[in-house]
């Protein structure tokens, strides 16, 4: 069965890292603070039947999507995102070109950390993601629930990494690393 994670309270950044090649990462950069993130990692069963028994069965994970939704970003940051390009006069150019990079995307939020039982600023890192486009269709209200504001929405799928975990999501507590690397995301051990 599938396990929806949503968080709303304490959310604070959302930040990017493009992949610059295998196994290596950009520059992290902000993208906006975040309203919502919804995240979704599906799960296979292969069950294989002899007679009356069951000689094999295996769950497997599959691929995790989900939605970040923000208030707004500015031109250049959606241009970093999306790979959009801009005419003489400075206007976003949208073309059926555009070739969007695969990203890290990290969620940057405050909670309460299970290991110590006292709130911290903690972090999800996706250590590569698919973007879909962005779209404006959210609404939220202010922390008194009387004023609405138009937010944006951007869908992701994240995939594993070709690693010997094959690691699809990292979670941690602290500060959030200030630069990505792929050693981040190998496990100490193989157990």
């Amino acid at each position: 069965m599938a396990q929806t994670v949503r968080l709303e309270n304490g959310l604070r950044k959302l930040k990017m890292a493009p992949i610059t090649g295998e196994g290596t990462y950009g520059e992290i950069f902000t993208v906006a603070d975040m309203t919502q993130i919804t995240c979704e990692t599906s799960e296979g069963d292969v069950k294989l039947a002899a007679g009356n028994a069951i000689i094999y069965s295996k769950k497997s994970k599959g691929s995790t999507t989900g939605t970040v939704g923000f208030y707004a970003t500015d031109e250049d940051t959606e241009a970093k995102i999306f790979g959009y390009k801009k005419n003489t006069a400075g206007n976003i150019l949208y073309g059926m070109k555009d070739q969007k990079p695969f990203m890290a995307l990290i969620a940057e939020f405050t909670a309460v950390n299970p290991a110590t039982g006292v709130e911290e600023d903690g972090y999800l890192i996706f250590p590569k993601v698919s973007l879909g486009e962005m779209s404006q269709d959210i609404s939220t209200k202010n922390e008194n629930g009387d004023e609405t504001f138009n937010a944006k929405s951007l869908a992701f799928t994240a995939m594993a990494l070709d690693n010997a975990n094959k690691t699809y999501k990292l979670k941690g507590f602290g500060d959030t690393p200030s630069s990505i690397t792929a050693t981040l995301f190998d496990p100490t051990s193989s157990s």
